[in-house]
């Protein structure tokens, strides 16, 4: 019934699933956010679970394809870029953090100049512009009289980090040559949660924590480990069916739940200075997005 479905609005339903991929997203967000336990605990715990499952349920995610070096570029790209997101909420609203990683939209574009060899169009120039304009007015103190602190500052210079990294997992994927013909989504996540596990580990070693084990503590990585799944399965779904082109401009609707959820879950109201540094980052986006 649903595969005829998806035949017969093949579109729609493409667009129907990646809006609930980018909303369980934001609730994957909300719910590290809402964790007391350290940022790179949650990100080992996480990566070995995740680890653990795969290779039992998919033991091909253990193997190497002859373009491996392109993979485990991508992987540690975004194995960086993991933590810095997360360590960057904890340090702004949610809202904040998930409109400046966003702009990985615009940075993919520029770093494919550098590394893949593109042209570099004006437009690139104009969307890195307006981000940076954008993420300038969320960082400085706010026209509305709320006091800023060196800490907000430090949170968006994170998340923009996190955001480079993305993008950079994103281009150095593109180095496959298709030899190994369409590698599996968990393939491509075994190699970004390796060096996860790998990373967050020696975190642990130059900066300790306290670990954290409670109730509270393991409802935060069960759910995070079933939105980690349930998103990427999703994505996937809906990247086959159609162009990403066409899903792009839905991809946007994590902003708008992660608005939601800074007011109803955390209380938090953004400033007026940040709301308009939002909207020229995601029209800087949409002008990235239909531009191509």
């Amino acid at each position: 019934m649903l595969q005829k479905y998806e035949k017969s609005h093949t579109v729609l339903m493409a667009r129907l699933y990646i809006i609930m991929s980018f909303t369980i997203m934001s609730v994957n967000n909300t719910l590290f956010k809402h964790s007391k336990a350290s940022v790179f605990q949650i990100a080992n715990e996480r990566a070995i679970i995740m680890i653990v499952i795969n290779t039992l349920f998919y033991p091909g995610s253990l193997y190497l394809p002859t373009q491996y070096k392109a993979l485990l570029y991508q992987g540690i790209a975004f194995a960086v870029s993991n933590p810095l997101f997360f360590l960057g909420i904890r340090r702004l609203t949610l809202a904040e953090g998930v409109i400046i990683s966003q702009t990985n939209t615009i940075w993919s574009q520029f770093l494919a100049v550098c590394i893949l060899n593109e042209k570099l169009k004006k437009s690139t120039l104009i969307e890195i512009g307006l981000s940076m304009f954008g993420i300038y007015l969320i960082t400085k103190p706010p026209i509305d009289g709320f006091n800023n602190s060196p800490e907000h500052l430090m949170g968006c210079l994170l998340a923009l980090g996190s955001s480079i990294f993305q993008a950079l997992s994103f281009v150095t994927i593109k180095l496959l040559d298709g030899k190994d013909g369409k590698v599996h989504p968990i393939v491509i996540g075994q190699y970004f949660q390796v060096p996860l596990a790998i990373i967050s580990a020696f975190c642990y070693i130059y900066f300790p924590y306290t670990k954290i084990y409670n109730i509270h503590h393991l409802f935060s990585i069960s759910g995070m480990v079933i939105c980690t799944y349930s998103y990427t399965f999703l994505q996937y779904k809906a990247m086959q069916m159609v162009s990403f082109s066409q899903l792009a401009p839905f991809t946007f609707v994590i902003v708008i739940d992660s608005l939601l959820q800074d007011l109803i879950v955390f209380q938090n109201i953004p400033s007026l200075s940040s709301i308009i540094g939002g909207l020229i980052i995601i029209s800087s986006m949409f002008l990235a997005i239909y531009s191509k």
